[in-house]
């Protein structure tokens, strides 16, 4: 069996380990640090096989831009995490799914790691949003799903230029308003999730200015009133028309009602629409307009 991160002076020229689901365990070793020149590193486990107690050595791979630590237990690290995450100036990706992440990683009050682009720190225990990330204009996708997030949503969240993926779902005591979190301007958004949380409120017309957006996901929160007859139109898209990206609408689980509006018909690449528990007599006959849906749920439970 290897052992996992057994490295000592003579590796300096490696680039690339990848020993994720390899069947090592234990304590990642900090003769890893020994790997100056690394700059991906996988050690993703199964059923917490990894486990670190001393993360010093990640502050000399100063050329990491790529790290996934997948299922690493770094319960007993604490606020070391976060101090050591930002000696990492070239980071790209980062993904700590499901490391028994707890708060302190949220606290970094300045980033030094201005290249990150994708972070995904989901299932883990986090309360607080890391606020930090709102710093960071390179971020394309955020995933800080299933966690355990309590505080308001920034809407500055919106003003990320290159943000394309959002998933906040599962966080349950997550509140607040969903048009204000709409108010900012989402340039370049695809995915939207905040399925299972619980964000209030109607849904603003401003979501017609969304005009990347592919995937909208808010099943199972507390939004009420009804659709907005008319949605925004923003002037500057790609392409033309009322959502012209959009495929996959799910609204389903909320306290909505009302008629359902007339826009609907006119989003020509959706394929998938959930309106489960709207109450909305009679059916509407428009849908068939809809050349490439393939699924439609609207119905009572």
């Amino acid at each position: 069996m290897i052992r996992a991160t057994d490295f000592y002076h003579g590796e300096e020229n490696l680039q690339y380990l990848s020993l994720s689901y390899c069947g090592s365990s234990g304590a990642i070793r900090p003769s890893l640090g020994n790997l100056s020149n690394l700059q991906f590193l996988d050690l993703s486990s199964q059923s917490y096989n990894f486990f670190a107690n001393d993360i010093q050595w990640m502050a000399t791979l100063v050329s990491l831009k790529y790290l996934v630590m997948n299922h690493v237990n770094f319960s007993m690290v604490g606020s070391n995490l976060d101090e050591m995450l930002n000696k990492l100036p070239l980071l790209i990706e980062l993904h700590l799914y499901s490391c028994q992440l707890f708060d302190p990683i949220s606290s970094l009050s300045s980033t030094n790691f201005t290249s990150l682009s994708v972070i995904s720190m989901s299932h883990n225990f986090f309360t607080k949003f890391p606020v930090w990330l709102l710093n960071l204009n390179s971020l394309v996708s955020i995933d800080v799903s299933y966690n355990q997030l309590e505080e308001k949503i920034s809407s500055c969240l919106g003003e990320l230029p290159n943000l394309q993926y959002l998933d906040l779902s599962g966080n349950k005591k997550l509140t607040g308003s969903f048009s204000e979190l709409l108010g900012g301007s989402w340039k370049k958004i695809e995915v939207l999730n905040l399925a299972s949380s619980n964000f209030f409120g109607t849904i603003p017309n401003s979501i017609g200015n969304l005009c990347n957006l592919r995937y909208l996901d808010v099943r199972y929160n507390s939004l009420n009133g009804s659709l907005p007859e008319y949605l925004k139109e923003r002037k500057n898209c790609s392409s033309e028309g009322l959502l012209p990206k959009l495929r996959s609408v799910d609204l389903s689980n909320n306290q909505l009602a009302g008629k359902l509006p007339f826009w609907l018909s006119q989003l020509e690449e959706l394929t998938y629409l959930n309106l489960q528990q709207h109450p909305s007599r009679p059916y509407p006959c428009f849908f068939g307009n809809v050349s490439k849906l393939a699924v439609c749920v609207i119905r009572m439970e």
